[in-house]
């Protein structure tokens, strides 16, 4: 009885071989994107009615903890991250594999489950099944494993953030005008913000050092006295 030329066992394994060796070929390349990798600028919005000035060019530090280990990087695509916020204004979020990576897993052990099986059994059907099923368990353990150790985290800062920090006036503050530089106390650096005088009757010179008391349309109200933050409570 003939078989038919898709059921051959024979052009199964050169299929098989041919996706084990394109997942070598696709492994090896994400691997090598992820060493090298790029880095990632990005622009911050603050939720003020004034335009707020920067010391320099923000960027986000991106850090991969492996082992609590950081390293540089940027790499990946993950498609359901778990996100997290701490109140420094650290967010951090589980990295998945990438995606190229997934893929290149899936072909590799797609190919060399199907080069074990076939040498096991010459059921057509039974080994694509195993075949299929092998190389889904893997890509969802590799995209598991990357999210239990790999880790992505990203410095944000809000203006509510400055509330009870020191901060030092740039520009003479009043009751109607200022600027006040803080140290965010993060790789974002320093940065300006419009700033008055909670107390009208207060003037703060250049080279002051001030408490940050209240956010208050769009502007940052200053004091001397760290303790009168609390009536803002």
């Amino acid at each position: 009885m003939t078989i038919p030329w898709y059921l051959d066992p024979a052009l199964w394994i050169d299929i098989s071989w041919g996706f084990f060796f394109a997942g070598i070929i696709s492994v090896v390349f994400a691997i090598l994107a992820g060493i090298h990798g790029h880095d990632v600028d990005h622009h911050f919005e603050y939720d003020t009615s004034h335009e707020l000035s920067v010391d320099h060019e923000v960027s986000v530090d991106h850090h991969v903890e492996i082992s609590h280990v950081d390293h540089d990087v940027a790499h990946g695509i993950d498609f359901h991250g778990d996100f997290g916020v701490d109140h420094s204004g650290f967010h951090e979020v589980s990295q998945g594999a990438p995606f190229s990576m997934l893929v290149g897993t899936f072909f590799l052990v797609y190919g060399g489950s199907g080069l074990t099986l076939f040498s096991i059994s010459k059921n057509v059907y039974l080994n694509i099944v195993g075949m299929i099923g092998i190389a889904i368990f893997s890509i969802f353990s590799l995209n598991t494993f990357f999210k239990k150790f790999f880790k992505t985290g990203t410095y944000v800062w809000r203006p509510e953030y400055a509330i009870g920090r020191t901060a030092v006036v740039v520009l003479d503050v009043d009751e109607n005008r200022g600027t006040i530089k803080i140290d965010t106390g993060t790789p974002m650096g320093t940065i300006k913000y419009p700033a008055r005088s909670r107390d009208p009757k207060k003037k703060f010179r250049r080279g002051e050092i001030v408490y940050v008391v209240e956010w208050r349309e769009g502007f940052a109200l200053i004091d001397k006295n760290y303790n009168n933050m609390e009536v803002n409570k």
